[in-house]
């Protein structure tokens, strides 16, 4: 009978821990993407500065999340959206506004792609 409960008792810990990955890898992921959206409207607006300074500091939030999100979402995903993260600073540019669109929506796609593959797994 002891057995049972400590069967229970592994079973709790790991729905807990299973949804505290779940709530990390999804605020990760939505900060990443508010804060992309952002740099968007900055570069939208006209504020180009802005709008790389906010994308450098994506790319360098990306980097320092990357070996924890690691844990828990496929290394190649993870590759991908950080080598277009790291891009999209170039792309804040007046005379680069389309393509920096064209990158911003792969960044969407790549994240929800990464949110799509933690969320396949359980």
């Amino acid at each position: 009978m002891k057995r049972n409960y400590y069967a229970l008792a592994l079973l709790v810990l790991l729905g807990i821990t299973v949804a505290g990955t779940q709530v990390y890898v999804s605020g990760a992921l939505k900060s990443f993407r508010q804060d992309v959206t952002t740099a968007y409207c900055y570069a939208q607006s006209g504020d180009y500065p802005a709008a790389k300074t906010l994308l450098y500091e994506i790319s360098a939030k990306a980097k320092a999340q990357g070996p924890w999100l690691s844990l828990f979402v496929r290394r190649s995903l993870l590759d991908k959206a950080g080598e277009t993260l790291a891009t999209l600073p170039y792309y804040a540019q007046a005379d680069n506004a389309a393509d920096l669109s064209v990158e911003i929506f792969r960044a969407y796609a790549q994240l929800t792609q990464i949110e799509q593959s933690f969320i396949a797994v359980f």
